[in-house]
């Protein structure tokens, strides 16, 4: 917020901080003054009206008004005691929108994130009717999913322990949360989210169990699956801190990448060509890093301090390197003069320095790489 426009503000709130005060001291004032009241619209992200939407004021002694969102997005509500008010959607507990932006004139309020959810707080002067307030909303993030049983009978009317992970869009980082929502009679569950990233959702209900293949979220998305078949097959997942504690040697899950549509995973190798080998047990290949993002996203995504091997070598004519799966050699992130031993014909990716190193079988490294990362083009029968 602009520093003319935060001053504003302050003096604005400093008004409704006083009226509280005199209203706490002199009980009386209020009884001799008008109600206030407030209207306006209410528009998506887009600028597109939302109707059907409750609008609440939660006044300082308790009182609450509310008005509903017409087919044009307009409400109106009167009838405000006068002095400091919070303005808030209802349910205030379980809303399906969430508020953005409150403009009134010239100046842009942003909502405090505090528990449970976003409002805003303002004082009104008595008999005050502020108009044309435009309110800026957007769907909450959530997911929608199903809990089915292996013949496909729904989970009916039942809490489960629900884990979600997350790695976030932008910075890669990781994250996990759980929750105990309960089935529908057709199995179905919502859960609200609130940051873009890859989730992955696991179910644990009686000693059965289920995983989703991840799936990416951007700001306002929904996503309305998956499928997750219960089983009492064993299923090795771990949350965020656990992996950290001891990190598997295969990350057990695909992870998308939003910015080309691909798949990674991090496998466990005895060798090159055993990482090779593995791969192409899961139609996939080493990884082609095509550009400095995808390199970002892949730090960010991969965080152990080891070695990695990638699909990029030199061996068949020396100097000319080249990519397995046939991509041009169009970005390169080598380490200094990118050799070890100066005859190194494979590329490895250092995740300490985020460098690449070719090394070659008389390298000292050549032995201590265990890791790979495969990536696959089209993951959409493992991913969606």
């Amino acid at each position: 917020m602009p520093r003319s426009d935060f001053r504003r503000y302050f003096l604005f709130l400093s008004i409704g901080i006083v009226a509280f005060v005199l209203a706490v001291r002199h009980p009386c004032v209020f009884a001799q003054e008008e109600m206030s009241a407030l209207s306006g619209r209410v528009v998506n992200t887009d600028g597109s009206p939302v109707s059907g939407l409750k609008i609440g004021i939660q006044s300082q002694n308790g009182a609450s008004v509310h008005s509903q969102t017409d087919a044009a997005g307009h409400f109106s509500i009167t009838g405000i005691l006068p002095g400091a008010i919070r303005l808030e959607l209802l349910p205030m507990f379980h809303p399906d929108t969430e508020m953005l932006t409150l403009d009134i004139g010239a100046i842009t309020f942003y909502p405090n994130n505090s528990f449970p959810f976003p409002s805003f707080a303002f004082g009104l002067e008595s008999g005050a009717h502020l108009e044309n307030i435009i309110i800026t909303t957007q769907p909450r993030m959530r997911i929608r999913g199903r809990v089915v049983f292996e013949d496909g009978t729904p989970l009916r009317n039942q809490l489960v322990n629900l884990q979600i992970t997350r790695q976030l869009l932008e910075t890669g980082r990781s994250g996990n949360s759980g929750s105990l929502p309960q089935t529908d009679t057709q199995g179905y569950f919502t859960e609200y989210l609130r940051f873009p990233a890859v989730y992955t959702v696991f179910v644990r209900w009686k000693g059965m169990n289920a995983l989703s293949e991840p799936f990416p979220l951007k700001a306002g998305e929904r996503y309305n699956g998956p499928v997750l078949t219960l089983s009492r097959q064993r299923i090795d997942f771990k949350s965020s801190a656990e992996r950290g504690k001891s990190p598997p040697k295969s990350m057990v899950v695909w992870a998308v990448n939003p910015a080309n549509g691909h798949a990674y995973k991090r496998i466990y190798c005895k060798s090159r060509e055993d990482a090779i080998a593995e791969a192409a047990t899961q139609d996939a290949h080493l990884v082609t890093i095509n550009d400095a993002a995808e390199q970002k996203w892949l730090e960010g995504l991969f965080v152990e301090k080891k070695f990695f091997w990638l699909g990029l070598s030199d061996a068949e004519k020396e100097g000319q390197w080249q990519w397995d799966n046939g991509d041009p050699l169009t970005y390169t992130n080598w380490a200094g003069s990118h050799s070890t031993d100066g005859e190194g014909d494979y590329a490895v990716m250092d995740l300490s320095s985020k460098r690449w190193l070719d090394i070659g079988p008389e390298s000292p490294l050549w032995k201590a790489v265990h890791y790979t990362i495969i990536e696959k083009e089209n993951p959409h029968d493992e991913t969606k």
